[in-house]
């Protein structure tokens, strides 16, 4: 659970078409960075803003132009009105990409060393003497 910032941009006036495209945009970073309780923007954090910022200029004057598809950053595609829950948030709507094996192992790994090491934290594994 956390709290995530989101923009909804829209034209006065103007009703969506349901066909219409949307651009989905996921930023999780934008040149911010916490310091002592305080956001201060940084030169060295990384900000997916700037990434996206003339993209989304883009559509915003031409939302027919074809943008490329990037896995878990961004995506153009209708809102999915059959959803009983209407998720207006882009993880409803951007592509996941592609684990690879190595990144499962490694999961698998971290996932194994901190279960092990939360039950000797905790005394709740039972520790095998075979002396």
């Amino acid at each position: 659970v956390g709290v995530h910032t989101c923009a909804l941009i829209v034209k006065k006036g103007i009703k969506h078409n349901k066909n219409n495209n949307v651009l989905w945009l996921k930023c999780t970073t934008d040149g911010y960075i916490v310091k002592k309780g305080v956001r201060k923007y940084s030169k060295n954090a990384p900000n997916a803003l700037e990434k996206v910022e003339n993209i989304l200029k883009q559509f915003i004057m031409d939302n027919s132009i074809d943008i490329q598809n990037i896995p878990e950053l961004q995506k153009i595609s209708p809102i999915n009105f059959d959803d009983k829950l209407l998720e207006l948030i882009p993880e409803a709507y951007l592509d996941q990409r592609k684990i690879t094996e190595k990144e499962i192992y490694e999961g698998i790994d971290r996932l194994v060393r901190e279960n092990a090491a939360y039950q000797i934290r905790n005394n709740l594994g039972e520790i095998i003497n075979e002396n």
